[in-house]
């Protein structure tokens, strides 16, 4: 996992961590986190959770 920076967030800092956090919590829920860059486009990421339906009593 690696942190990019987009052209609207050109001159700020960070470590990543905050993208390593949502990874690890989404997938301790069953679901999983990627991404996909294109150079010159950006990067799109993507969620996928499962859907979990309530029990009826």
């Amino acid at each position: 996992m690696s942190s990019g920076i987009g052209a609207s967030d050109a001159g700020r800092d960070g470590n990543g961590l905050g993208l390593h956090v949502s990874k690890g919590a989404i997938e301790a829920q069953g679901g999983k986190l990627w991404f996909e860059s294109e150079e010159g486009k950006g990067t799109t990421f993507y969620i996928e959770l499962p859907l979990v339906y309530p029990e009826k009593k």
